[in-house]
C-alpha cells in the first residue's frame, strides 16, 4: 500500500533572532488525517534555548494520524488508542569543545 502525505512548514524569526514560531502540517492524502505541530522556540543565548510545542491529531481512525487523534477505545488485545494530543516543553543546551 502507499500511503501518501503533504506537508507544509512556516517558520519566521522575531527580536533579533531570539523567537522563532513556527508551524507544520502534515496531511494524510489517503484517509484525510491530520498532524498538526505549531511550536515557538527562545534562544536565551548562544548555548541555551527553550522550546514550547503542541502536536494536535485529526482525523479517520484508519489514517496515520487519525488513529492517534480518534476518540478512544479498547481494541481486542486490550490496547487503548486515540486522544494522544500532547503538550512539550523542550530545553536545549549545546556545548562547545
Amino acid at each position: 500500500a502507499v500511503n501518501n502525505i503533504v506537508s507544509v512548514f512556516l517558520r519566521a524569526d522575531f527580536l533579533n533572532e531570539t523567537i522563532f514560531p513556527q508551524f507544520t502540517a502534515l496531511y494524510g492524502i489517503n484517509f484525510g488525517d491530520f498532524l498538526l505541530r505549531p511550536q515557538v522556540d527562545y534562544q536565551i543565548d548562544d548555548y541555551l534555548s527553550v522550546r514550547l510545542g503542541m502536536d494536535i491529531f485529526l482525523g479517520s481512525r484508519s489514517g496515520l494520524f487519525g488513529q492517534f487523534g480518534a476518540p478512544a477505545r479498547a481494541h481486542r488485545n486490550g490496547y487503548f488508542t486515540g486522544r494522544n494530543d500532547r503538550i512539550f516543553l523542550e530545553l536545549k543546551r549545546s556545548f562547545e569543545i
